[in-house]
């Protein structure tokens, strides 16, 4: 007996598959129009929703997926090849990616938690009032050897949000703030046990290891710290194996400042699956509880008898003060919801303009993973709801789709419409936001 709901099962898979035709729809508009940025043919998604409360996963979907009766007796060779050419056996749910700007639900938590530091001495940093101008770019003519100068926002030439506290960044996905609590952190704790604050608090999420889940084949992710840059340095030097840049082996240490800046933001070397993700979000809801999400609920009998009953073990509990979490939730409405009293529009506002009632009740955060400069970039899209009192984490994750805002968010959106007791509207492109 599974905690899976057939019906939510279902439509998440309709949902994933609209999304894969939605991104592609979007690259053939721009290649139209002479873009010659876009690289991939979207063909693979993934899709869960997990309880916040129980952390069953109430629906969980990769595709493309197969038909498990295909091995019943036996798969032909030519069955075989096919699946494996359509890579039809991968479980993006359980596999890694970089999260990108979904991580900035945690960094912001740390941020508030531990009262982290904005960096002094940085135009752009009101430090006395935690403000940053989110005007698209960030100049750092000290940052350390090896780390860019100059890092531009996802906006940059397209916005000015101006001065922003941690809430309206979250809101509008500002880089700029993200990468100065990085920084911040850098500066004041380097060398020492808080440099590693932003990881340890990953870790203490669920990333970085296997969340337990009742499936084979989950990945472990990755958290990066110095000491697994100096540990792939050591390799390389020994094996000749290319892990990192090679510039990076004449420094006194590989672990640079950007590196924890690109990871304050979900990206750099970091990986997640979309059930951590899932699980990091039901923590930070929920005030801080972590289990061991579960796809089984209970053994029966032919004759419908319950024989075993399966639970969520607990795994710890991270605590999270209340403030920061009524503060988290309200900045994750002002993602999906244009009335939610802020000035600007979040990056989750055009995809979720049509959700109807209850939009005061549900939240949200955009992320798209940048890759390689030859290779579209993932779109991520967590939602959650209620959020009087959260129960549903949707995690969708579309891989090379393109923009989170776009692509992602109006796939969750359709399933949240469904959850929350509303008709599913078609899924249409959101706006191009981060």
């Amino acid at each position: 007996m599974l905690a899976v709901d057939l019906g939510l099962q279902e439509l998440v898979e309709r949902a994933l598959e609209q999304g894969i035709e939605l991104s592609n729809s979007i690259k053939d508009e721009r290649r139209a129009e002479g873009d010659e940025e876009v690289f991939n043919v979207t063909e693979s998604a993934a899709g869960v929703v997990l309880d916040a409360q129980t952390f069953e996963v109430l629906a969980m979907a990769s595709v493309p997926d197969f038909d498990p009766q295909l091995f019943d007796p036996g798969i032909s060779d030519e069955q075989w090849e096919q699946l494996q050419e359509m890579k039809a056996l991968s479980n993006l749910a359980i596999t890694g990616a970089p999260p990108a700007s979904t991580f900035k639900a945690i960094t912001y938590t740390v941020f508030q938690e531990e009262d982290l530091p904005l960096p002094e001495g940085i135009e752009g940093v009101d430090v006395e009032n935690r403000l940053v101008d989110c005007d698209g770019q960030l100049e750092l003519p000290d940052l350390a050897d090896g780390s860019a100068q100059v890092k531009k926002d996802w906006y940059y030439n397209k916005a000015d949000f101006g001065w922003k506290d941690v809430d309206g960044a979250l809101e509008v996905s500002c880089n700029i703030f993200f990468w100065n609590i990085g920084l911040g952190t850098w500066r004041a704790f380097k060398e020492t046990p808080r440099e590693n604050i932003l990881q340890d608090w990953a870790k203490n999420l669920g990333y970085g290891a296997p969340t337990g889940v009742d499936l084979v084949g989950e990945a472990a992710g990755q958290v990066p710290t110095r000491e697994l840059f100096e540990e792939l340095a050591e390799e390389q030097r020994a094996t000749g194996k290319v892990l990192l840049h090679p510039s990076r082996l004449d420094q006194p240490s590989p672990w640079l400042g950007g590196d924890l800046m690109d990871f304050a933001i979900g990206q750099g070397f970091f990986t997640a699956t979309p059930l951590q993700v899932a699980v990091s979000y039901a923590a930070l809801v929920n005030g801080g509880v972590i289990k061991e999400p579960r796809v089984a609920r209970g053994v029966v009998s032919s004759s419908g008898e319950l024989i075993e009953e399966f639970t969520s073990p607990l795994v710890r509990t991270v605590p999270i003060s209340e403030e920061t979490r009524r503060g988290l939730l309200a900045s994750l409405n002002a993602v999906v919801n244009l009335n939610a009293g802020t000035p600007d529009r979040g990056t989750a506002w055009r995809a979720f303009e049509d959700f109807g009632p209850g939009i005061d009740n549900v939240g949200g955060k955009t992320g798209t993973s940048q890759l390689s400069k030859t290779e579209d970039p993932h779109a991520w899209f967590v939602g959650v709801a209620p959020l009087d009192n959260p129960r549903y984490i949707v995690v969708v994750f579309i891989k090379n789709g393109g923009s989170g805002g776009a692509v992602a968010a109006p796939v969750a959106r359709h399933i949240l419409q469904y959850l929350m007791g509303n008709e599913p509207t078609p899924i249409v492109a959101g706006e191009a936001a981060d």
